[in-house]
């Protein structure tokens, strides 16, 4: 029987491949490789690239275009069968690397090669891939003892078994829990999208009901959208402790003894070589230059995004606490509440958004996009055998009409198919010694809810970010023009640029230039609506904080495990986590939470000590995108300037010298900052945040000093700026040595012996009375309808939550809700006890020259014109009072006589009855 594996083919046989080929085939082509290398050595010198490089380089292109499509289908069509096979052909493959790596007589020729007269006559490719090559020598051990080369070769074999196994686990506990759901009240607020699907996975299991399962397709809409509090704990307890000793299935597929070993073992092999630790050897092979850089680059970012993420958490437990009554926030919540929290602040759902993106219209949408920047077309073959019925097959053409490159594009989720989404080569390019040319070929797989009841794949914009993420990796593959094996596409380019061109090809999705045909309503076919349009651009930089928090929680985990791994004291997994959750997170995990034993990035990937790359090349990405910003995002010589520098080059040479090649200069972390509306922490936020616009002639400037956020009036520089600080200045003391429960706002709201009313402040201003009376001990919220006041108090809040002193007070006590009481005061939950309000009122015309700080003060905001509508409501909210702070000149609010006032010097607090409950 003939092996297909072992046949001459362009493209992979998968429906004649059969796990009964794979070890065989693989046997067979590394027995070819070594006989291989011992034929080129013992040629002898001189070496050139011909007689060394370029016939290994062959036989290395037949063993990787053999076990690929192995590879593939291991992880998109998993069995038992396949999965024993592949794991039989680990070891074999691991130790044939070793062997390369440690053959004395082949690192010979290859430094004879460059060190001689023939390496000058190379191309940059050539010259870089001798060089790697030589690096690579040195990594695998060449200059050990042959006790240490034995060693290096065990532990690489161990870590390769280790992987596959940490892979499997995750990938069977995934598999290995489910829940049938009979009564669809259950599953009350899912779309109709998600729960279609669910019917769909019951309906190919032959049961009746609602499946849900762990794949993201079913976790993600339950967690975002299911009222089902109970069934969104249950699965949320189910994901995050999967492959580990929590949860449903504790210890079945526990992953916990795998990074044990995996980290241990790469510590050595990290310490064999001569490195500190397994982070100095990974650095060996990218950009970044030492652990030292990195961390500072993480914990740089850390300290810009954190106060925001903070802003934006305690934006949305006051958002759940006055929209929900919910006191806390379990993590099983925060998807849910913060979906119904950007429902609320911007009208929009990524719901709304999936009709307008179906699987044809964002697919040759992103087409188009890549017509227009690079001139290059997408064509279908449906002629071409592929593993799954889903699966299509596009070629890529130039505008010249030269096949660049061809892709198999799988986009469903399924069983037995690994989860999430990634770009893997299938062929890469290469010139080959009889001078045909190898043309690359790449694998793009995605796990996308496949069409149901009818309708076709509806993506959501997420899912359409990543498709094209995805295929910007792919593009790197395509359309290199580098022909020389190792460093052609992908291949040699470190790992820490290589996720440049996948979020570089992301900013499309968000240009309304390129949506108005990325989208399409499914029925009929009309754009994206400019008003969905514009809430969904409103929208993008919703908890982008709280996002890269998250990026950098895993990327300083990573990082630290490797760099800080003791021998003595173990890996210490969870203990890491915890201190970097201490660090930088803001959202608290539960104790049981297991997120490390299904970060398959990390310990199965590629990105071990290496994770920080996203961050990393997010800030190439950016800053690359910025350049298309300035001279239009579809303008070719711009495309043509990112293909040539960027795309077509592989890893032929430095990536910070063809970033510069491009940029002109080296990237800038602020481009990256302001893409998130995260500069500095920063006024980018604060305009997106508070919907501000920047206006040149205005009197007013928001300014962000070093300390605070200072609101400042331009013509009269003198006066300074006004800020809200309640931890120092006249707050500090007026707490200190204030009147306390004296002053008169406290009388005037009812403070006295034990009973502390709860008080809604519907005019907060500056925060100053609402700050008096949550220091005695009221629990305050504070409205504030003016965006700029809004910030200001927030900045304040923001830096008095983080007081040693009164901090943990202050976030029990005092709130900010940015809303018009004028609304506000009809649905607000709890009712209070009493609402206090402080509307603006003009001075007397003759009075002295009011303070400098409330001249600033009113020239923003003005007299509160629409005052006396507040009584009416605030009466009707206030179970038990309502106080009206009035100047002593001032008549009654809405000329309705009080029934009673406190009076001080200068001012009255007019006290009116609520309404009981």
């Amino acid at each position: 029987m003939t092996n297909p594996l072992l046949t001459s083919f362009e493209l992979p046989p998968f429906s004649a491949i059969k796990p009964e080929h794979v070890v065989p085939a693989v046997t067979q082509a590394l027995d070819d490789c070594r006989a291989a290398v011992e034929s080129v050595v013992a040629q002898g010198a001189p070496y050139s690239w011909q007689n060394l490089v370029q016939p290994l380089a062959e036989v290395d292109d037949r063993l990787g275009r053999l076990f690929s499509p192995v590879s593939h289908l291991n992880s998109v069509q998993n069995s038992p069968e396949l999965r024993e096979a592949y794991e039989q052909t680990l070891p074999l493959l691991s130790e044939y690397s070793t062997w390369v790596g440690q053959h004395e007589g082949l690192y010979n020729a290859y430094r004879d090669l460059r060190d001689g007269a023939n390496y000058a006559s190379l191309s940059i490719a050539e010259k870089k891939a001798v060089d790697n090559a030589l690096r690579d020598f040195e990594l695998s051990g060449i200059g050990l003892p042959k006790d240490k080369q034995q060693r290096y070769g065990e532990i690489s074999a161990r870590l390769s078994e280790l992987g596959s196994t940490y892979s499997n686990n995750v990938l069977d506990a995934t598999m290995g829990w489910s829940k049938l759901i009979t009564d669809e009240a259950e599953l009350a607020g899912m779309p109709e999208s998600a729960l279609a699907a669910a019917r769909a996975q019951a309906e190919a299991k032959e049961q009746a009901g609602w499946l849900l399962t762990l794949d993201i397709p079913s976790y993600l809409p339950v967690l975002t959208y299911c009222d089902n509090r109970a069934l969104r704990e249950e699965m949320y307890r189910a994901y995050s402790t999967r492959a580990s000793d929590q949860g449903p299935n504790a210890g079945k597929w526990d992953n916990t003894p795998v990074m044990e070993e995996i980290l241990a073992l790469r510590h050595e092999l990290a310490q064999l070589l001569g490195f500190g630790n397994y982070a100095e050897k990974s650095l060996a092979t990218k950009m970044a230059e030492n652990p030292q850089q990195v961390l500072e680059f993480l914990s740089d970012l850390a300290k810009r995004a954190r106060p925001q993420g903070e802003a934006e958490l305690a934006q949305l437990r006051a958002y759940a606490k006055e929209h929900y009554g919910v006191e806390e926030l379990e993590p099983w919540d925060i998807t849910w509440y913060s979906e119904k929290q950007k429902q609320h602040l911007y009208s929009i759902s990524d719901e709304q958004l999936r009709p307008y993106f179906p699987e044809e219209r964002a697919v040759n949408g992103l087409f188009e996009v890549v017509k227009r920047i690079y001139g290059i077309t997408a064509k279908e073959r449906k002629d071409i055998d592929v593993w799954h019925p889903d699966v299509r097959f596009f070629e890529l053409y130039d505008d010249q009409g030269e096949l660049r490159g061809s892709f198999y594009l799988d986009l469903y989720a399924r069983e037995h198919k690994r989860g999430g989404a990634w770009m893997d080569d299938c062929v890469g390019k290469m010139r080959r010694a009889d001078g045909s040319l190898q043309k690359p070929v790449a694998y793009l797989t995605c796990n996308f809810n496949r069409p149901v009841n009818g309708k076709p794949a509806l993506f959501t914009h997420d899912e359409v970010i990543t498709l094209f993420h995805e295929f910007g990796h792919g593009l790197h593959h395509m359309l290199t023009k580098i022909e020389t094996a190792g460093v052609s596409g992908i291949n040699g380019v470190p790992w820490d640029a290589v996720e440049l061109p996948s979020q570089f090809m992301e900013n499309w999705c968000w240009e309304p230039e390129a949506l108005a045909f990325i989208s399409g309503h499914y029925e009929t076919g009309e754009s994206l609506p400019v008003e969905l349009l514009e809430k969904m651009l409103a929208a993008k930089n919703y908890q982008a904080a709280l996002f890269i928090l998250r990026q950098l929680e895993f990327g300083l985990f990573d990082f630290r495990l490797h760099a800080e791994f003791n021998p003595e004291q173990g890996a210490k997994v969870l203990q890491t986590l915890a201190d970097i959750k201490k660090q930088v997170a803001v959202v608290p995990g539960p104790s049981w939470g297991r997120f490390p034993h299904a970060f398959s990035h990390i310990f199965a990937g590629g990105y071990a000590a290496g994770y920080y790359s996203y961050l990393w090349a997010d800030v190439l990405a950016a800053d690359a995108f910025s350049r298309f910003e300035e001279e239009g995002i579809f303008n070719r010589e711009t495309g043509q300037s990112f293909l040539d520098n960027i795309l077509t080059r592989g890893g032929s040479e430095e990536p910070m010298e063809l970033f510069k090649r491009f940029r002109g200069r080296e990237p800038q972390l602020d481009a990256m900052l302001d893409h998130y509306g995260a500069d500095s922490g920063a006024l980018s936020v604060l305009s997106s945040r508070w919907q501000l616009e920047h206006d040149a002639e205005a009197l007013m400037a928001l300014v962000l000093t070093p300390e605070r956020l200072e609101l400042r009036k331009r013509d009269e520089p003198k006066l300074g700026g006004i800020f809200v600080d309640f931890v120092s200045g006249a707050m500090a003391h007026r707490r200190k040595f204030g009147g306390g429960r004296g002053e008169a706002v406290a009388k005037a709201v009812g403070v006295k012996g034990s009973y502390l009313p709860d008080v809604v402040d519907a005019t907060a201003g500056l925060g100053r009375d609402a700050f008096v009376l949550a220091s005695v001990g009221c629990r305050v919220r504070m409205l504030e309808r003016n965006p700029v006041v809004a910030a200001l108090l927030d900045d304040g809040l923001r830096r008095g939550y983080e007081d040693p002193e009164i901090g943990g007070w202050l976030q029990e006590r005092l709130q900010l809700i940015h809303a018009s009481s004028l609304t506000a005061l009809s649905d607000i939950t709890p009712r209070p006890d009493v609402v206090y309000l402080d509307p603006m009122f003009p001075h007397k015309q003759k009075s002295a020259l009011v303070k400098k700080e409330m001249r600033v003060f009113q020239s923003l905001v003005g007299p509160d014109e629409d005052a006396d509508g507040l009584l009416a409501p605030a009466r009707a909210l206030a179970k038990k009072r309502v106080v009206v702070k009035r100047p002593d000149y001032a008549p009654p609010l809405a000329e309705v006589a009080t029934q009673n006032a406190v009076v001080t010097k200068g001012h009255r607090f007019d006290i009116y009855a609520g309404t009981p409950e």
